[in-house]
């Protein structure tokens, strides 16, 4: 793994000993500078607020938990440095992947993983429905895998993903449907011409309308934020309609991210959270 490698991604997937992972982005579930988040003004980050972001009761409580994890995180920067450590020492050998990775590394899926090691573990990997007629996968596999975020019985699951390959951009589309996620934090830059291939444009970069199958994808809402942080609000129909937020990182990949924006990332999503009961 290298210094690209999401700490979230680590959590979720698993990684050889082969070469180095890529950044992905996540489904689930940032800016001023660094004042003190009792200070903090959501609305001095875009100049135009974001449409409403509708969060179930439920949903409203596992991201309230998730945000007050994290921050209690935040406040002991040396134990953020020993997980990452931790990380290096959890390296799967050959066999072990081949043993805890065995359904990624099918015939039948083997195309559909970005990096042949960053896949997800057989016991928390996502599983589609093939049911419900939008996959390409007839046995439901998307490289993608459920996360935990805090302790005890108050635990937050979230997904980890690889950012989608353009074949497949439709179970992407397709996993956020079944999962209900209602938020995108986005780690990585779509693909262009200047940059190596990491994540296609599962939502086009440009204002229009996209077509994923039965899934329409069409952006809303975009905002450029202090902190390289984009805002957009997309609207997804496959049979009903649906609201999704993607918070995108501008951040060059080969530099290392300073934490405060992961902590105006929290502050930002409390705000929301707060506009949006």
């Amino acid at each position: 793994m290298d210094r690209e490698k999401s700490q979230t991604e680590a959590a979720g997937n698993c990684t050889g000993r082969s070469r180095g992972a890529r950044t992905p982005a996540m489904a689930t579930a940032a800016s001023s500078s660094s004042s003190s988040s009792a200070n903090f003004n959501p609305g001095d980050l875009c100049s135009d607020p974001p449409p409403p972001l509708r969060l179930s009761h439920e949903q409203h409580e596992l991201c309230s938990e998730a945000l007050a994890f994290f921050k209690r995180r935040l406040r002991t920067p040396a134990k953020i440095a020993q997980v990452f450590s931790r990380l290096q020492e959890m390296r799967l050998t050959g066999d072990e992947m081949m043993r805890k990775c065995s359904v990624a590394l099918r015939d039948a899926n083997f195309g559909k993983n970005r990096y042949m090691d960053v896949l997800p573990f057989d016991n928390n990997r996502i599983i589609l429905d093939t049911t419900k007629g939008n996959t390409s996968s007839a046995n439901g596999y998307i490289n993608a895998s459920f996360i935990g975020i805090g302790t005890g019985e108050k635990v937050s699951r979230f997904i980890a993903t690889q950012g989608p390959l353009p074949e497949t951009s439709g179970d992407f589309w397709e996993m956020v449907f079944q999962h209900r996620c209602p938020v995108i934090v986005m780690l990585t830059l779509v693909d262009n011409r200047k940059m190596t291939r990491k994540c296609a444009d599962y939502f086009q970069a440009d204002d229009g309308l996209r077509g994923f199958g039965k899934i329409s994808v069409e952006t809303k809402y975009t905002r450029i934020c202090a902190s390289s942080l984009v805002l957009r609000c997309l609207e997804v129909k496959h049979k009903e309609d649906m609201s999704i937020t993607i918070f995108c990182f501008m951040w060059a990949l080969e530099l290392v991210v300073r934490i405060v924006i992961y902590q105006e990332c929290c502050q930002e999503a409390e705000g929301i959270q707060h506009r949006n009961p």
